[in-house]
């Protein structure tokens, strides 16, 4: 029966310490799962705070992007606007210049039609006394008709609203 009390005593120590060293072992499990966890959760902040930062750093350089590019479409549209301004004016200086062509070509139509007028009306027939007559004196008579010629074309032309 020694024997067997012997058996019995080593199954004993041998369950007593084979539960020892599982319990040992799942307690090592155990800390290697909780490691494991600690270290992904840790890997995945790091991971979330740096996308983060990243895309703050992106968001942060589009914003700037933006700012820049709207400043140079302000910049563009106003050198645009300057640019149409100046061929608008240089377009309209060009128009108002016709404009002023015309009128005088209407102004001048005008007053020689006046004067074609007043010298068919009141021109009268040269004499041989003229032919002798100075120059200085038929010039002085002829400019003294264009004088009168002259000032009843204006007076005709600032009734008609030209002036």
């Amino acid at each position: 029966m020694h024997n067997n009390e012997e058996e019995l005593a080593a199954v004993e120590i041998q369950r007593l310490y084979r539960g020892h060293k599982a319990r040992g072992q799942i307690a090592n499990e155990r800390m290697q799962t909780r490691r494991r966890d600690l270290e992904t959760t840790a890997a995945t902040t790091i991971q979330a705070r740096y996308k983060g930062h990243m895309q703050r750093d992106i968001f942060k350089h589009d914003i700037e992007f933006h700012r820049h590019l709207k400043k140079e479409q302000e910049a563009s549209n106003k050198l645009k606007g300057k640019w149409l301004g100046y061929l608008t004016r240089k377009q309209l200086k060009k128009l108002r210049v016709e404009h002023e062509q015309e009128l005088l070509a209407v102004k001048q139509a005008a007053v020689a039609s006046l004067l074609t007028e007043y010298e068919r009306t009141t021109s009268r027939p040269r004499t041989r006394e003229d032919l002798y007559r100075p120059s200085t004196i038929v010039a002085q008579e002829l400019l003294n008709d264009c004088q009168y010629a002259q000032s009843i074309a204006l007076s005709y032309i600032s009734k008609e609203g030209w002036a």
